[in-house]
């Protein structure tokens, strides 16, 4: 699965991550979830939507992507903006959070203010997403770490 991510964040054939002008902000390193499966359609061997859909939501459940404005990790095939996780949150190169972790990274986020405002947004959108796959909200997907892949495991 990621060796497909890695394709996916390719700078020339990989899925068109850019910054999008909002209302009165801009939103930094974003794609559609129309352009993933656009992408997943073209250049994997999927089936159908649908099989791109599913395929989407499973590197979603899994941490390798999230949705910017939402806590729920699955993926729609309209102009929803996602963002790729970065390596350093994958579950192959991750441990299994404890409770101390989820402290210590609260409290470094309320001091780490020192940051460019948008590579500030950048990283705590990612350490949010981390945490949506190891402490998912009530009701929302949740993946055990008996489906977790390994570092020697492949999709």
């Amino acid at each position: 699965m990621e060796r497909i991510v890695e394709r996916m964040q390719h700078e020339r054939s990989g899925v068109s991550v850019r910054t999008v002008k909002s209302f009165l902000s801009k939103i930094p390193s974003v794609f559609a979830g129309a352009d993933l499966i656009a992408w997943m359609i073209k250049n994997l061997d999927v089936e159908d939507q649908a099989e791109a859909l599913h395929l989407a939501h499973l590197m979603a459940a899994h941490g390798y992507l999230f949705p910017i404005d939402d806590h729920i990790l699955t993926v729609r095939n309209d102009g929803t903006f996602y963002r790729f996780q970065t390596p350093y949150f994958w579950p192959s190169k991750s441990w299994e959070p404890e409770n101390t972790d989820y402290g210590k990274a609260e409290a470094q986020s309320k001091v780490d203010k020192k940051r460019d405002k948008l590579e500030r947004k950048i990283l705590d959108s990612q350490e949010r997403a981390f945490w949506d796959v190891h402490r998912p909200v009530v009701g929302a997907v949740s993946t055990p770490s008996d489906r977790r892949l390994g570092p020697s495991n492949e999709f």
